[in-house]
């Protein structure tokens, strides 16, 4: 049912969006009514495209996956031991390994890391970010949160979540190596 819920929010806004962008134009060239009801069968001939092509794409790439895959922000916390200059350094490192990182960088005076995704057909690419907090002495809270880096975005075919279930794994096999 939540799926469901999700595409058709997904058709709503895209055919909002859709009949909008037609009936600016259209209302000027062929008067309000004519332009409004071009600006309908568009969106709902943009509704059906969407119903054919996307929502199966997406369904199939996130059926085998949790009913929280389907949101577009994703978090996961991780607790792990060491200093936070140490674990800043490791998870630095990590993110430089995974080869769907295309760049790391330092933000918020060395508290937290910024990355980017490289793109690829399912999205623009995503926004990651790793956000430590130190939890007593020896030990670091990881927030790891991935979202899409286009503001925009309506589906992201599991990418977030496969995003931070891949962050999360690497971290937790080189923190339990070293």
């Amino acid at each position: 049912m939540e799926r469901v819920k999700k595409y058709i929010g997904v058709f709503i806004k895209l055919g909002v969006l859709v009949a909008i962008l037609v009936w600016l134009p259209m209302s000027l060239k062929l008067g309000l009514l004519a332009g409004a009801i071009a600006a309908i069968k568009s969106a709902v001939i943009w509704t059906i495209i969407m119903a054919l092509f996307f929502v199966p794409a997406d369904y199939f790439s996130t059926r085998r996956l949790p009913p929280e895959a389907l949101k577009l922000q994703h978090e996961r916390e991780l607790r792990v031991s060491g200093s936070r200059e140490q674990v800043f350094e490791k998870c630095h490192a990590v993110l430089e390994s995974l080869p769907f990182i295309k760049a790391v960088t330092s933000t918020n005076g060395g508290a937290q890391l910024s990355a980017k995704t490289k793109m690829s057909l399912a999205s623009f690419g995503e926004a990651i970010e790793l956000t430590f907090k130190i939890q007593d002495k020896n030990a670091v809270a990881i927030l790891v949160n991935s979202r899409p880096a286009v503001r925009y975005t309506l589906l992201d075919f599991g990418k977030n979540f496969r995003n931070v279930e891949q962050i999360a794994a690497a971290l937790n096999k080189h923190f339990k190596a070293g």
